[in-house]
Parts: C-alpha cells; structure tokens; sequence
C-alpha cells in the first residue's frame, strides 16, 4: 500500500523500525502539563507515564479498506502520532529550601523535608516533541495498531477488559525516545466495533481524540475497495502549541530564583497571581477516603493500600436518551448546566462513601476539567488536532451524607427537600466556575502551574505524596470531566447508513491511582445517551463500593430527570437559603447584636463608601475598598496566631524535639478531637471566632481600639486629604532629595497597614541617579518583645524581614512622591526634615494620605530618625513639629501614634533552638528569594527598566 502523504518536511533520514533513534533538532519544547504526563523523571527515578485511554463503539463492523482509511487519515493529519519525545530534563542541579531533612514517612508528609533535592536550578537539556523517524511513521500502521477478531458475544467483555489494561500499562509505556505515544486496538464481530485508544496524555485531550475519531470514521466512509490508498492528504499544519503557550504566551516562567539562575522570580510578584494563590491557600478542604479505610498509622508504602497496589478498575454506565432529555430540562428551568449537576450529585455520592451518615454538613472537593481552549488567544488550539489542552479547577461544596438521602425513598416533601438541596449545589457549582473564569483565574491557574513545574520537581512530589499516609493521594473527593455532546453522530437523514450513525458508545478515563479523585467521573454523550465511566482506584475503593457508587451516580441524575419534582428546580427564597438553619439564624442575630453598638459607625462607613462611588472616583477593580478590607481583616487575624505562639510558649513540661512542650501537643490532639467529633462544638468555636473578629473590625470602625495602627474610620475628624503646602514646614525649602536617602529608623507611626505588634522598623531609601524615581525597603521584625514576651525570641522574622514600596519623584517638586505599593498609587509627602551642623539630615515627619471623590480612604504618618537613641526627646521635638503642620486631626497627636520598640544597633541576631529550626527547614532562604525577586524589581525601577 502507499505510504500516507505526511504533513510536515522535517522526518529524519530512514532507519530500520525498531531502531534507536538519531538525534533531532527540536520542533517544540514540552510544556509543563505535557511534561507532567509523558513524565519528566525526577534524577534517579523512574515513573510511569499517564495514559488517556477511550472506547468508541460502532454497531457495525468495520472492514479492513474501512479501517486503513481511517488509520492513514488520522495518521496523516494529527501530527501527534508521528512525534516522539526527546531530552532527559534533567536540571542544570539541583537545591533544597533548608538542610533539615526527615526520612520516611515524615518525609512524604512533608515533602520539601524529606531526602531528596526539590529544587530545579537550570534547565539544560528539556524534553521536546520532534518527528519519528520515517520509516517508523511507514510502519505505524502495523506497529501502532492491532486488530482482535471476536464472536459478538465476547466483544463488550473484551473491550471493558481492554480499557482496564491500558489505563494499568499492561501492555507496556509508551516509549518516548522512538515512538509511537499511542496506540490503537480494534475489536471487531461480525456485527460491531469497538475501537480502543490508548494515548500518552501529553498528545491527548477527549475533546481533541472525539475530534480526531470524527474525521477517521469520516474517512473510512469516504473509502472504496477499488481505491485502498484514498486518503486526505496532510493539512502543512505542525503540531499545536501547548496549553502554556496558548494561555500565557511569553509570560512563561523560568523557574524558582531570580536572574541568578535564569528564573523569574516569585509568582505574586511577577505576574500578580497573589489573588488566585491566596484563594487556593484559604480553600482549607482536602481529598477523603471511604468510611472504614484503616488508620494513617496502619498505612505503609509496602502495605496494602500503598501505590504500587492500586490499579484502575473502571465501571461504566448510560443515561438512556429520554432520561437526559428530561435532565437537560429540569438543567436549563434550574439555571445550571448537566456538568454543574454531575459535580454536585459526585459530591454528595463522596459523602455519602466517606462519612458517617449522621455527620455534620463540611465542604467536599471536587475537581472538576476544564478545556482550555475557551481561554487565551494562541493559534492553533482547535479541537480539529490532537493535543493535550485540559485544565481544571477545584469547587467546595458544602455537603452531607443525608443531602439525597430521601430521593427515591420518601414520596412529596422529604423528595422535594433532597432534590431542591441538589439544585442548590449545582448552582453554586456554577457561580463557583464563573467566578473562577470572571477572575481571571483561568490563566493564573496555568501560570502557577507552569511555575511549580519549572520550579520543583513536581514528578518526585506525587510519588511522594501517593504514599503519605495521611491522604494516600487523594486530592479531591470526587472529580468530573465532561466532554459534551458529540455533535456530529447520530442518526439523522444527513447522517444515515454512515459510520458516524451507528457510533453507540464513547467512554474515557485516564487513571488516578497515585494522586487525584477518590472517586473521579468522566462522561460523553453521543447518540442521546450519556455514557459515564468511574474510574476509581482499587483497593481505596473496594468492589463493591465502586458499583454502588456508580449505581448511585445514575440514580440520582434519573431522579433528578423526573418531571414529578420539576418544581425543585425554582431557585428557593434568598434568606431561607442563605441561612439554611437554626444555628445559621443565631450566629446571624448574634453578629447583627455587636455590630448594633456601633451601627452609626457602620452607616458614616457606608455613607462615605457611598459619596466616593457617587463621585465616580471608585477603581475599576475597587482596589481602594480591597486595600482597606485586607489590612481590616489582617489585624483581627493575627491576634489568634499571637495568643497561640504565648500558649505554645508558655506551656509547661518536657519539650518534643526540643521545641514543643508535651502538654501544648496534648492539649491541641484533644481539641482537634473534640471539634472533629462534636458538631454543636465546631459550631459553637466558629461563632465565637466571627464574633471576635466581627467585635475586632467593629472597635477599628467606631475609634474604640488602638487609633495609632487600627483607626478604620473613612473621614473622621476633617473631610479628605491636605494639599502639600498646607502641611510642609520651612526646613523644606532647598530640599535635596539625594541627602534623604540612606536609613532611616521609623521611631512612630499612625498607619493602618503597619502593625504595633511588630519592632525595629527601618526605612532604608534608595534614589535614581536621576532623581526620578525611588525605592524605599521596609524592614520589620516581629513579634515585639512587649507584644509577645513569651515567645518574640522564637518568632521566624525575629531577625527581620523586607517589604518593598517604590515611587516616583518630580525634579519640581522633591517633597512629593507618589508611592505605590498594595495595588494602589498615593502622594507620600515629607513635612519637614532636621538638619545637623554639617547639614545632613537627621530626622523626618512623612504623611501619606489616599483621598476618593473627596473622600479620605488613608493616612500615614512616620516619624523617622537617623538613630534610634535617645527616642523620647526625639519625639516629643516630632509631635511639636507635627502639631505645627496641622497633623493632629490626621493621627499626629499622642494619643494617635504608636512608638516603635527598637533594640540597639549593633544587637546580634537572635539565636536559639527555634531560629535553628526555621534555617533548617529553609524559611530564611525562602524570606531571602521572595526580598531577592522583589530587589530585582526595585533595581529595574531604579535603573528605569520598569514599565
């Protein structure tokens, strides 16, 4: 037969099929996702490739001109079945956070401690796709594809078994050196085909291989036994970008360390993913295990339950076509979409696995994929080639075991109650996605992604965590992934006798035996059918509870397409579900009770929040209320951290590991025990800490608390802010901006975004050459000593930290600098300097005040020296001065500032068991490459590279 026409130019000379491979030039670098999957192996070991496996059914059988038709199409023109995978990408070397380590099953708990370097510095030699060598290509229809010849009866059987296998490996890796990264078995009858993928998911996504099936049964139907070799040509198209590439462009990132070692810094910094990290850090929810899993302490890596004894053992299922017909009805009258419904009901399936049938209402997550070619702007990411463009993102669902309980049991209300419980969930699984979209989190999801991968060996990291006995790799409670409609089968009149007619059947999984879902589902539908797989890992999840779990699945969505309980799809009353019981109600009574002291507060608050949108000076993303509502929230917040550091501190008896008292462990076991086990508890310490939170926020807002660091209030005492020449003193004239540059220690502030538990503050500012531009380093140490005095010593910035702001100096105006940093641009003016015999300065007044539509959002004021001694004259000579400025009604008075604690210059560090234990873990490192990649920001600024 003749060779398929090839739509690329670049194959390799020819060599025998089999043989090793020549080396190539490399056509594209593997993007991180990619990388993940083919797998980029850690130094020194050897993982397994993730394979994404599919079963397509035909009732019809397909012949032998039908099939190379179809096989010389796909190979033809899906470039991702003639690459291979070239490279060891391995790093240029390799580093670790700290030089503590802790071996074993320690280690796979906390991971960045165990044995093995994480860190990737370098990356000389990445994996990359290039094309396999031609006559490899020739053989593919004899290397890559093998026909099994059936009795009809043995052919669903054998397909399940099939399906099983290649999500095991049975059949061998993929071997990326030489190729293929696939490979396709076709059972045949006389009656029937079924037609089983096997891909490396690094060429693969389901949408993309529906795509590609299309186009082959295409194909087939397009062939003639006269004509054997008519096949569409190759389309000149080389193979798509990855998924990084089509998202982030450019923006790629190059590892952890800055430009020492060719990375890019730190994410937050960089590429302002801080909102998108701060919500994966707050989600707090992890995987579960099914009800009756032995205990942490009985799990090993060797024993039963440990990775290299898992296997994929897929069940499958169908939705029959007038079932999701109703389903799709009550979705639409429910406002939520079938994916949103499936991620709810798997929700509530994973509870009803996991937890005692009474237990009390907790989040449970679910993953649910994404196809991202819906986002970014790259070329080339069209469904029509192969290639892997999946993502996804995690949903918290608020779930109990009894949720669906009465579906199908209790007839009226105890049905209706279940099944409006169920649409509730599903729509908050669809707000939770469109806020996810709506924030941007798409990309930053990717760009973090992609971070991570260049940053950490991120391979060696789910080998570790597979086996942590604590989660046995379970990420999530339940996952789905759902490909949608295949639109172009079925069995209409333009469709008729044709392949794509009697295609029946489509199932997919790709295997979550080492980390993932507990109970990951995937799910198609073609021809009107839903078809679901559950691929969930055995022996986490036993025989019998994958059966009944997949029965479930389908019991639930049947009962949900009734049209007998149509009515719970109408959206409830808001407050009935926004306060859905008793213990809601009071803890809400209970809020509105504190915040009534100082309901005229909140109302001034509203009012003045009210004037500035009103006076159209609110940001576009309200980066002023942000600002003010993250340093509102951070103060009440650090409170706790403080009184459990002197309880920990404090606490008597012997210490474990020379660090932590017996009896702060013991007692922090038993309250985690008590609160995990009594629901009224866990509730009842919920309320108490909103209401100590709430009390905190309300005392900021009525001028009850600490006015020098907590003073809340927009506008209180005088409207806005002063024009500079209002408030500057006469020792500004002359002003030289290039003599105020140096250290400066902070000896008291009124600043909201500053903390008086913290000490030692210094200012140390640096100028462009200039003049234009400035950045001023911030350094804290923390807790104080008078803050803390049990336990400042052992505190993991008791021998400091940076903080970075920068600004912008006009040359006609020296005392003026617009200042940013938090998100937002404000003037931060210098009052008045003091000048010694020689004319250089000694001390400085700086007031910083943030005005909208007239309204005063913030002010600042600093009260700087050159030295901290001597602190009590210095000030009340400050206060004089900034009494004459008229900054008392903005915070100057005495009652308004805070003095700052300050320990001699010249103080060595602090030192003691705990400081050993934060260089061990590698803490200060970690402090120091943040301060690195933001002094490499301040750098550009300085040296004008900045935008």
């Amino acid at each position: 037969a003749a060779a398929p026409q090839l739509d690329d130019a670049s194959a390799t000379a020819r060599s025998p099929a089999g043989a090793r491979a020549q080396p190539a030039r490399a056509e594209r670098l593997l993007g991180s996702m990619e990388n993940l999957f083919a797998p980029r192996q850690p130094g020194g070991l050897t993982t397994s490739s993730t394979p994404h496996v599919a079963v397509a059914t035909l009732d019809a059988p397909l012949s032998d001109t039908q099939l190379q038709a179809a096989v010389r199409h796909a190979i033809a023109t899906q470039p991702m079945l003639r690459r291979r995978i070239v490279g060891d990408g391995q790093p240029a070397s390799r580093t670790r956070l700290g030089d503590f380590k802790v071996p074993g099953v320690v280690g796979r708990i906390l991971p960045f401690l165990c044995d093995d370097d994480m860190v990737r510095l370098g990356d000389p030699s990445p994996l990359s796709f290039v094309p396999m060598e031609e006559s490899a290509v020739l053989a593919l229809e004899q290397s890559a594809v093998r026909v099994i010849a059936l009795d009809d009866a043995a052919l669903e059987t054998r397909w399940r078994s099939l399906f099983a296998s290649e999500l095991n490996l049975e059949f061998g890796e993929f071997e990326l050196e030489n190729g293929p990264l696939w490979r396709l078995s076709v059972l045949r009858s006389d009656k029937r085909t079924a037609l089983v993928f096997a891909l490396n998911h690094a060429i693969s996504d389901q949408t993309s291989l529906n795509a590609m099936l299309v186009q082959m049964l295409t194909a087939a139907d397009n062939s003639t036994p006269s004509e054997p070799d008519n096949v569409i040509a190759g389309s000149g198209k080389g193979i798509p970008p990855s998924l990084e590439e089509g998202i982030l462009g450019a923006d790629r990132s190059m590892g952890f360390i800055s430009e020492e070692t060719g990375g890019t810094g730190l994410l937050g910094l960089k590429y302002g993913t801080f909102d998108y990290i701060r919500s994966k850090l707050s989600e707090g929810a992890a995987g579960e295990l099914p009800l009756g899993t032995m205990s942490p302490w009985q799990r090993c890596v060797d024993g039963p339950l440990g990775s290299k004894c898992r296997t994929s053992a897929p069940e499958f299922r169908t939705i029959d076509a007038q079932t999701l017909i109703n389903l799709r009805s009550n979705c639409k009258k429910a406002g939520v979409t079938v994916s949103a419904l499936l991620a709810a009901t798997a929700a509530i399936i994973g509870a009803e696995t996991c937890r005692a049938a009474n237990a009390a209402e907790a989040p449970a997550k679910v993953l649910l994929s994404l196809d991202m070619r819906a986002y970014g702007e790259g070329e080339g990411r069209g469904a029509e080639r192969l290639s892997c463009q999946a993502g996804s993102m995690d949903l918290l669902l608020p779930v109990r075991p009894s949720d669906a309980s009465a579906l199908g049991v209790q007839k009226g209300g105890g049905e209706l109650k279940a099944a409006r419980r169920i649409w509730s969930l599903a729509r908050l699984a669809k707000s939770q996605l469109s806020k996810f979209v709506d924030a941007n989190f798409t990309r930053d999801s990717v760009q973090v992604f992609d971070w991570a991968m260049a940053s950490f060996e991120m391979t060696q990291l789910i080998v570790l965590e597979a086996d942590n006995p604590l989660t046995l790799g379970r990420a999530y409670t339940a996952g789905i992934s759902n490909c949608g409609v295949l639109r172009d089968a079925g069995e209409d009149e333009a469709r008729a006798g044709s392949l794509l007619s009697k295609l029946r059947v489509i199932h997919f999984a790709v295997p979550h035996t080492r980390t993932g879902c507990l109970l990951p589902f995937s799910a198609a539908t073609v021809n009107g059918n839903l078809h679901l797989t559950l691929n969930a890992p055995d022996p986490l999840v036993s025989p019998t509870e994958r059966q009944n779990v997949a029965n479930r699945m389908v019991t639930l969505l049947t009962a949900m397409a009734r049209q007998d309980l149509a009515e719970a799809t109408e959206p409830p009353n808001q407050l009935v579900e926004a306060i859905p019981t008793l213990t809601t109600n009071a803890l809400l009574l209970g809020c509105l009770a504190l915040a009534w002291p100082n309901v005229a507060a909140w109302g001034d608050f509203t009012a003045a929040w009210g004037r500035v949108i009103d006076a159209g000076a609110m940001d576009a993303d309200y980066a002023p209320l942000k600002f003010w509502a993250f340093f509102a929230a951070m103060h009440p917040l650090l409170q706790p951290a403080l009184w459990i550091s002197e309880v920990l501190h404090s606490s008597p008896g012997p210490l474990i590991g020379g660090l932590i008292p017996a009896t702060f462990a013991a007692g922090n076991v038993a309250v985690i025990v008590a609160l995990q086990s009594v629901g009224k508890l866990r509730a009842a310490a919920n309320a108490l800490l909103l209401a100590g939170f709430l009390g905190f926020v309300n005392s900021g807002l009525a001028g009850d608390g600490a006015l020098s660091d907590y003073n809340l209030a927009l506008d209180d005492g005088v409207r806005g802010c002063p024009a500079y020449e209002n408030v500057v003193q006469s020792s500004m004239k002359d002003f030289d901006l290039a003599k105020y540059q140096g250290r400066w220690y902070e000896l008291a502030f009124h600043d909201w975004t500053q903390f008086r538990e913290v000490y030692s503050t210094t200012l140390d500012i640096d100028i462009s050459k200039d003049g234009s531009r400035w950045v001023d380093d911030f350094g804290v140490k923390g807790p104080a000593p008078l803050s803390a005095p049990k336990s400042w010593q052992k505190s993991p910035v008791a021998n400091g930290a940076h903080y970075f702001m920068n600004g912008v100096a006009e040359p006609a105006k020296p005392g003026i600098l617009q200042e940013s940093g938090f998100g937002l641009t404000f003037p931060n003016f210098i009052v008045d300097v003091q000048k010694d015999a020689k004319g250089e300065y000694t001390q400085a007044i700086q007031f910083q005040c943030l005005e909208r539509g007239g309204v005063r959002i913030f002010e600042g004021i600093n009260f700087l020296s050159r030295t901290p001694v001597n602190q009590e004259a210095q000030l009340a000579q400050l206060h004089a001065v900034a009494s004459r400025a008229g900054l008392d009604p903005y915070g100057s008075s005495l009652a308004q500032m805070h003095n700052v604690q300050h320990t001699p210059p010249g103080n060595p560090p602090v030192d003691n068991s705990w400081q050993q234990m934060w260089d061990a873990v590698g803490l200060p490192k970690l402090l120091a490459l943040a301060e690195g990649a933001m002094h490499s920001q301040a750098e550009d600024i300085l040296n004008n590279k900045a935008e």
